[in-house]
């Protein structure tokens, strides 16, 4: 599931619940004979004890500042790093920025520093990777995609065009959301040439993709449309920006990154964030 733009979190709560009832209990039953030092090696290399206690820390952070609140990542982040040691807590933080990475633009402010203090050298390979490809500045993916009519765009084809992506895929209730926000902005923006709006698609089935692409509720009528040829989220584009969830937006000027993590116009303060990144 998508953070940022995504209404209720109520599944997410009942995850937490879920989590909690039927497995976390059964550690706190093994405390004697010396259990309590298997009990914590359990609980490190656990996936479902690290998940649940991410989620905790995200639904506490939400409840803290706010989902839509700027300095949501930065309360999440000093949660786990209060909270956690140890392998643990570098299971909770690469979560954290494989979940929310692509939702939440001040996640990229704490990503230095969370490649330079992991010690676990798989972990840090992987928040080394998802900085260099996010990078401004780093080279965009290049890409070669079939629009609607089956013709092969790829990234070169744009030149030195100011590049707008969105990633999507039907039935994301976050990719409709944004595609609302990005309505007026896209109308008001209509007279640069030297910009584009994209719009990628990671469904599995070419004809979904493309009656979807038809009811105009996940993209709008002047965007490119381009298909990643039913591969969805394993196609290497998707790898290549480390998303995990949709919706997603990416800035891309003369073949490199402007932003891979771009402020979502949910109110004037972040349109203008937007705009402003937009002026090149």
């Amino acid at each position: 599931m998508s953070a940022g733009i995504i209404g209720n979190d109520s599944a997410e709560m009942r995850k937490v619940e879920k989590y909690y009832n039927n497995y976390i209990s059964a550690f706190k039953n093994n405390r004697k004979n010396g259990e309590e030092k298997k009990k914590d090696k359990w609980l490190t290399v656990s996936r479902v004890y690290s998940e649940a206690m991410f989620l905790k820390e995200r639904c506490a952070a939400e409840f803290a500042v706010g989902k839509l609140n700027p300095d949501y990542f930065a309360e999440l982040y000093q949660r786990i790093n209060q909270n956690y040691h140890g392998q643990l807590r570098e299971k909770i933080i690469v979560t954290s920025f494989l979940r929310l990475f692509e939702n939440y633009s001040d996640a990229s402010k704490y990503l230095p520093a969370a490649v330079s203090d992991m010690q676990n050298t798989h972990f840090k390979k992987m928040l080394r990777k998802m900085m260099l490809a996010n990078m401004p500045g780093s080279m965009a993916y290049k890409f070669s995609l079939e629009d609607e009519q089956g013709r092969l765009v790829s990234l070169d084809d744009f030149g030195n065009k100011v590049l707008v992506i969105d990633f999507w895929y039907t039935g994301c209730i976050g990719c409709a959301n944004l595609n609302k926000l990005m309505q007026p902005l896209i109308d008001s923006l209509s007279g640069r040439d030297d910009l584009v709006f994209l719009s990628i698609n990671v469904d599995c089935n070419r004809e979904l993709w493309k009656k979807s692409v038809a009811t105009k509720i996940y993209t709008h009528e002047k965007s490119v449309n381009l298909f990643t040829n039913g591969m969805g989220f394993e196609h290497p584009i998707i790898a290549y920006y480390g998303y995990t969830g949709l919706p997603a937006l990416l800035i891309v000027h003369k073949g490199r990154v402007v932003s891979a993590n771009p402020p979502l116009p949910i109110d004037d303060n972040s349109k203008w964030e937007l705009l402003e990144l937009l002026r090149l």
